[in-house]
């Protein structure tokens, strides 16, 4: 491992000096480096483990692991600073040779076993720009415990029954934007343990307050505290983050830590629930959790997943032999193209009788307007009867009544939609208007189409990510 990151250490040096393209001289920095949790302690040379009996086990602050159930802020923490940690790295490397107990005391004391691998790059804090992954810290961490904490309590009180819910989970007809590969799996058992996928997870949790709506369930503080966690993640993996949405996602943490101690006691917090305290920090220096996450890497692990190795003596050999096949697939079936347009793709269908007056330029007359079906624009599908949120301070719901071509450009004809937010099982109840705007993608607060339901015979909308706190 150390010669690849010796080989990147020295690109970013070449990077750093500046390279020179079209006659203009770029620099080139590291801004960032995340990872899950074990491996980004590994490369950063802290502790590799999270058990209780490690007591420094955090990079980003020197607390206590057995006092991470006390702290509700990030500020409360008594956080490492890049000065003190270099300092202790080069004791650390200096006793490991000289004096192996004081190395023992030390690195129990500091929560750092060796000097890491990134500590030499030019520019790059390895305290601050080390980010914690929040697929890992969310999805495969405190949303996968509070969901089977919650549904066990449920149960316990007989409010829910096992067998109800999976039929509820198994006919519930989820929005098209969702793949069959993504939706929840039954519940096996009556510890609600869950298996699956990071997105089917997410799926789940979006959708659970709906299923504990039609099985009866009461808003209790079990539900709450679910609730609260939910709010967090959509934040977290919202498309922007700004600075009133963070002090409102901090306030939503503190709650849910207070609440989750009371109804779970501090034996059922977890380490990753002190993460969340920096993850907030972390969308705030370096921008919104989904540009930091490595759910787009990991995607590449489907591809050994999905085959079976039959050659474990030499493994690496086996996997690379997967990815080069899987490489000269794509090159021989897509002609080295991308699967997917990555521009705009679209059916002209007719010609459009929509009033050119919505527009906001002045267009040309003799230009016809074109109606389009199947449009997919940077991966993303459209049509007509799409519900898509507007740019805007405030949450502005939109429904697509028809997408049009005019002059090569696409654009959205939709009527307005008024809402009004549901706190029980956290959708906007929605009415379409008549009035009429038109919009392009550039306005658009996130590629992703809205998920929209009829429960109770009325029109609900939810949004999966968001910047805009959800009040609960």
């Amino acid at each position: 491992m150390s010669k690849f990151f010796d080989v990147l250490k020295n690109d970013l040096k070449l990077l750093q000096s500046g390279i020179e393209i079209c006659g203009k001289l770029f620099h080139g920095y590291l801004y960032a480096f995340h990872a899950d949790a074990l491996a980004l302690h590994q490369i950063l040379g802290f502790k590799k483990s999270f058990s209780p009996f490690v007591i420094k086990n955090c990079h980003k602050c020197n607390e206590d692991s057995r006092s991470y159930h006390k702290k509700v802020y990030h500020e409360q923490c008594s956080l490492r600073t890049f000065k003190e940690h270099i300092e202790r790295e080069e004791k650390i490397e200096l006793l490991r040779t000289s004096n192996f107990e004081k190395y023992q005391a030390l690195s129990s004391e500091w929560g750092i076993n060796h000097k890491g691998m990134l500590s030499d790059i030019k520019h790059f804090n390895p305290i601050r720009d080390s980010l914690f992954d929040p697929m890992h810290v969310l999805f495969e961490g405190i949303v996968v415990k509070e969901i089977q904490l919650m549904l066990t309590s449920l149960m316990r009180e007989k409010l829910i029954q096992r067998e109800k819910l999976n039929n509820c989970l198994q006919s519930f007809k989820y929005h098209r934007s969702i793949k069959t590969s993504e939706y929840p799996k039954a519940f096996s058992s009556n510890d609600f343990n869950v298996k699956s996928t990071s997105k089917s997870l997410f799926v789940l949790a979006l959708h659970l307050p709906i299923f504990l709506h039609l099985q009866g369930v009461q808003n209790n503080a079990n539900v709450k505290c679910f609730k609260l966690i939910l709010a967090i993640t959509k934040i977290a993996w919202s498309q922007r983050v700004s600075v009133s949405t963070l002090n409102v996602c901090k306030k939503l943490i503190r709650n849910h830590q207070i609440l989750f101690l009371e109804l779970y006691t501090n034996k059922n917090f977890i380490p990753k629930m002190h993460m969340l305290l920096h993850v907030v920090d972390q969308l705030k220096t370096h921008g919104p959790g989904r540009h930091i996450s490595c759910i787009r890497q990991e995607a590449k692990h489907n591809v050994i997943k999905q085959k079976k190795l039959y050659n474990y003596k030499n493994l690496s050999y086996s996997v690379g032999e997967m990815f080069c096949m899987e490489l000269t697939y794509n090159f021989f079936h897509f002609n080295g193209q991308p699967k997917f347009d990555v521009s705009e793709h679209y059916k002209i269908v007719g010609e459009s009788k929509i009033c050119t007056n919505i527009f906001k330029e002045d267009h040309n007359l003799n230009n016809s307007l074109f109606t389009l079906s199947d449009v997919v624009i940077n991966n993303k599908s459209y049509r007509a009867g799409d519900f898509i949120l507007k740019q805007e301070e405030k949450i502005t719901i939109l429904f697509i009544e028809e997408i049009v071509l005019k002059s090569g450009k696409i654009s959205f004809v939709c009527k307005k939609v008024s809402n009004n937010y549901n706190k029980r099982i956290m959708t906007y109840e929605c009415n379409i208007l008549c009035d009429i705007i038109c919009i392009t993608y550039s306005e658009l607060e996130m590629p992703d189409t809205l998920l929209s339901y009829y429960i109770e015979k009325k029109l609900h909308v939810m949004i999966p990510s968001s910047r805009y706190p959800e009040i609960i």
